[in-house]
């Protein structure tokens, strides 16, 4: 072989090396605990569907910080927020290094709230993906993977306040997790709360179907509301806030996936505490409409109660 194949033969393989190492998207993480959690999800279904590797833009935390100086909650009422996915037992998640931010990017944004929209497969490589991805029908089909990402670590043997909760969470026949999303849901625009009805009308439901439902009451900024306000006309167990307090919010996502049964609020936090756990394998009541008026979060074999 002369030397001008050998050299024609190199420069293809160099070429072909660029382009593989070209193939690559970005989601961006943003947003809460379980927002973080389905953003990682449609990446891995990303990575699967398409092949080419999915890196994670953390930026958004850094800025949202520095903006809110310290502060509990931002300009808009939302929550300050961090990155809390480093608790899983998951595999290493890429995050896009600042030559990768600073390429020539395709921009593509979520557009319907909750519903799945098959063409953010079929995006060209080198897109930057912004939205919250809310629905289960992007990563349905590698759900065995999104399982395993999210394991939990174990409650530590010390840790004495959680572990007697899932202790007296796994001597109960049917266990139930009912979710109050308080917190920055009370800065923001009136009918985010969901008022006591539905939950009254959830825990009915649960109790039809239901023989000797325990039901355990997960919440934060809500104690003082708990005692002055709510009221289900059954007997709870307040879990209370002390996961919250001590920032292991995690904690209280793992005992609600102990859990048989579930009444989520429009949260994605308590979704994922039903879709990870033994709720996803019994009855899961969730609000209609979840959400500014869209539904598609929620999962088809759920059940869907009035909120008002």
């Amino acid at each position: 072989m002369n030397v001008l194949k050998r050299m024609g033969f190199a420069l293809k393989r160099m070429a072909l090396r660029r382009r593989r190492r070209g193939k690559w998207r970005i989601v961006r993480f943003s947003g809460g605990m379980g927002n973080q959690m389905f953003q990682y999800a449609f990446g891995l279904a990303l990575q699967a569907r398409t092949g080419e590797r999915v890196l994670f833009d953390k930026a958004w935390f850094e800025k949202m910080s520095k903006a809110c100086s310290g502060g509990g909650f931002s300009s808009d009422g939302c929550a300050v927020r961090k990155f809390d996915l480093g608790i899983f037992n998951s595999s290493y998640i890429p995050v896009a290094s600042p030559a990768h931010l600073a390429c020539g990017k395709r921009r593509v944004k979520e557009g319907n709230p909750f519903a799945f929209d098959s063409r953010m497969f079929t995006r060209p490589r080198r897109s930057y993906y912004s939205g919250f991805f809310q629905n289960e029908d992007y990563f349905k089909s590698i759900e065995t993977v999104v399982r395993r990402e999210f394991s939990f670590p174990p409650i530590p043997d010390g840790d004495r306040f959680n572990q007697e909760w899932l202790a007296r969470i796994r001597q109960c026949e049917n266990p139930v997790f009912v979710h109050l999303r308080r917190g920055d849901y009370l800065n923001l625009k009136e009918g985010m709360v969901l008022p006591v009805a539905y939950y009254k009308r959830a825990v009915a439901y649960i109790k039809s179907h239901v023989r000797n439902s325990t039901f355990f009451l997960f919440g934060q900024d809500c104690e003082k509301y708990i005692q002055e306000e709510f009221g289900l006309d059954v007997p709870f167990e307040i879990i209370g806030e002390t996961n919250t307090k001590n920032h292991e919010d995690w904690k209280d996502l793992y005992l609600m996936t102990q859990c048989a049964h579930a009444i989520v609020a429009n949260s994605t936090f308590s979704w994922w505490g039903a879709w990870l756990g033994g709720a996803n394998r019994g009855i899961v009541v969730a609000p209609t409409p979840f959400m500014n008026g869209q539904d598609g979060i929620i999962c088809k074999n759920w059940v869907k109660i009035e909120r008002t």
